[in-house]
């Protein structure tokens, strides 16, 4: 009898949807040189010497580990549980990412923190670009961004737009590095002598940082093309009222926004934008969503500030792969 009663109380979280985990990179490093590593994406870490203390201001005696992993498409941050909204002096406004990355650093089980005056450069290689970046820290407690303080460095390469050796960017013509700086990278050494000699071609963007944590590359979708509204959500089936979170996807911004239902009267927006879908996801794996093109159709600025009903019909099959979930919500993978 004992062993039906928890077959049945645990059967719920094997129904559950399995959520893709965005695997970490691991490095080691000696903590008393400089570092430099490059990730299986083509992004480059500097790490410098002597940076990490534990929580108790003590350096770590032994090999640093340092757990690095990026995320760049709407997929990513469904996965990951990132809303992209940044609070603003108390006002939500929307995000739109070009890439972000994480970056922890460990002596054994003791998690490390950047030394005062000390600070690691990430050169994120990124699938797109955009103007007016600006760099942006998670509160993972709030699940909203904040401005952080670093500028946004343009280390891109093009064979026709050439930022990479800009003399602007390091005051200096390029120089030939040592022969014996050699960098670690997933499965090899990484040669700077190399990489000198042939740019990789691509997006690369550079962040300073002086913590360590969540980082985000992107730029602020403009106040105007946001309208504030009330939504209530129904099944379309049967009528029933939502009250869980709620995803937004936006097809033309590399961004997905996720609402709980205390945010529907003082925060929830939608862009003025084409291609929006909204969904959620229920406890045994199932989803509903609004269909294609159907937000396209609402007079957005009728519903400014006011009480907007929207459907969303819960689809028959559960998404058993990425490719289903993709198909039924909207989501982007590129």
């Amino acid at each position: 009898m004992k062993k039906t009663f928890y077959a049945l109380l645990f059967m719920p979280l094997f129904l559950l949807p399995q959520k893709k985990e965005i695997a970490f990179k691991t490095f080691t490093l000696n903590p008393s040189t400089c570092n430099g590593f490059q990730s299986s994406s083509g992004s480059l870490i500097f790490v410098p010497d002597n940076a990490f203390l534990t929580e108790d201001g003590l350096a770590c005696s032994e090999k640093v580990t340092i757990k690095y992993r990026e995320f760049h498409s709407q997929t990513d941050m469904f996965y990951a549980g990132i809303n992209m909204i940044f609070e603003d002096d108390k006002k939500y406004r929307i995000l739109e990412s070009i890439g972000m990355f994480e970056i922890q650093a460990w002596c054994g089980t003791k998690k490390l923190f950047l030394k005062e005056g000390k600070s690691i450069q990430v050169r994120i290689k990124t699938r797109r670009n955009l103007d007016g970046l600006m760099s942006f820290i998670y509160n993972s407690e709030k699940n909203t961004w904040s401005k952080y303080s670093s500028k946004i460095f343009d280390f891109s390469y093009r064979e026709n737009n050439n930022k990479a050796d800009s003399t602007n960017l390091w005051g200096s013509a390029k120089i030939s590095p040592q022969a014996t700086a050699n960098i670690e990278y997933d499965g090899g050494v990484f040669q700077p002598g190399v990489y000198v000699a042939k740019l990789p071609e691509g997006f690369f963007k550079g962040m300073n940082i002086n913590k360590l944590g969540l980082f985000n590359y992107d730029g602020v979708i403009k106040e105007e093309l946001a309208v504030p509204m009330v939504p209530e959500f129904f099944v379309k089936q049967d009528g029933s009222k939502i009250q869980q979170k709620i995803y937004v996807v936006y097809q033309s911004r590399n961004s997905v926004v996720y609402y709980n239902p205390d945010d529907f009267a003082e925060h929830f927006v939608l862009l003025k934008a084409k291609g929006t879908r909204i969904f959620t996801e229920f406890a045994d794996g199932s989803v509903a969503c609004t269909s294609s093109g159907e937000l396209d159709k609402l007079e957005l600025e009728l519903y400014r500030n006011k009480t907007c009903k929207i459907m969303l019909e819960k689809q028959p099959l559960k998404p058993k792969s990425e490719k289903e979930l993709i198909a039924a919500t909207g989501l982007n993978n590129n």
